[in-house]
């Protein structure tokens, strides 16, 4: 069996070559900076930068919203210096957080949420994601992209998020999922919420199986306390059996702890199964997850879609 590094490095190889043409052939992309309407932010690793070239080059071209909204890039502390500066390159105006942060800002979250601390001292580079687009966002409309996500078309219901005075959250959800997984993760949540010490004013999962790899957040809705009352029953619980270790394993803490941030927001929705998970038709986008982004047909269909923005480039300057 391939280790799993030699395995990550072959496929961001063959993704290079499927992609880097493309994606060098086209004009910087340039995103806004001041007076942000929203804010993408991504997290990034070394081996992950040309699929997330192409996730913000599809989500740029299709939405039109560049002009309004800036991009952070989270690098999970592998990224090199060489790296980020190629990055900064092809998107104009990004901003960069590096993990772990020596930000006094980060330190003092971590000194009020000692659970949180655990886990972001752990090195656990998934929590990049939860514990600085808190603190480090530029805007108070956050727009969470997975580096596996490619758009095929124009994703309207985040483009009137970005629109509205007052906008809901939104969250992607696997619609090929049972949407009720089974007795013992029920009551397992059920056990989190009697444990949990932050006052909250609702409390339901309707969507056991949501994911912030898109997602539309308003940032005051964030809870910090929730995340940190998992992170103290997950720190003491015992290992989970299958398949509830799909919720509760230390991969997934950052994943689980959106997820009961979801269940808190009354008025949080789905985006809709135009917006796919896995290896499925999508009309907006597909969310591949990285064995199935690879996959030599979907890395052509990838090419396919930075090719034709190509050659709308260069029609356009003819």
């Amino acid at each position: 069996m391939i280790p799993f590094r030699v395995k990550e490095k072959i496929n961001a190889l063959r993704c290079s070559w499927y992609l880097s043409r493309a994606i060098e052939a086209l004009s910087p992309l340039t995103v806004a900076t001041r007076d942000l309407r929203a804010e993408v932010h991504m997290m990034v690793g070394h081996n992950h930068l040309m699929r997330a070239l192409a996730a913000l080059y599809t989500f740029f071209h299709h939405s039109g919203l560049a002009d309004r909204v800036g991009v952070m890039f989270h690098l999970d502390g592998t990224v090199t210096a060489r790296q980020k500066e190629w990055l900064a390159r092809h998107v104009v105006g990004a901003a960069f957080t590096d993990f772990p942060s020596k930000d006094e800002r980060v330190r003092a979250v971590l000194d009020k949420y000692p659970y949180c601390a655990r886990y972001y001292l752990g090195r656990k580079s998934c929590m990049t994601r939860l514990v600085h687009i808190p603190i480090f966002a530029r805007s108070d409309r956050i727009i969470n992209l997975d580096s596996d996500v490619v758009f095929w078309a124009r994703p309207e219901e985040i483009c009137e998020a970005v629109a509205a005075a007052d906008p809901v959250p939104l969250y992607q959800v696997h619609y090929r999922e049972n949407p009720l997984p089974c007795e013992e993760v029920r009551r397992i949540f059920a056990q989190i919420r009697t444990m949990m010490q932050t006052p909250v004013s609702h409390f339901e999962i309707r969507d056991y199986y949501a994911s912030p790899g898109i997602m539309v957040m308003p940032l005051r809705r964030f809870s910090f306390g929730v995340a940190e009352d998992y992170f103290r029953w997950h720190a003491t619980a015992s290992p989970p059996t299958a398949p509830a270790f799909f919720w509760f394993t230390d991969w997934t803490v950052e994943f689980t702890a959106y997820l009961l941030n979801f269940a808190t927001w009354p008025d949080a929705r789905p985006l809709g199964p135009a917006y796919a998970i896995g290896n499925v038709p999508a009309k907006i986008c597909n969310h591949y997850l990285s064995a199935n982004y690879w996959l030599p047909h979907n890395l052509r269909r990838v090419r396919g879609a930075l090719d034709q923005m190509v050659a709308a480039l260069r029609r356009k300057d003819a």
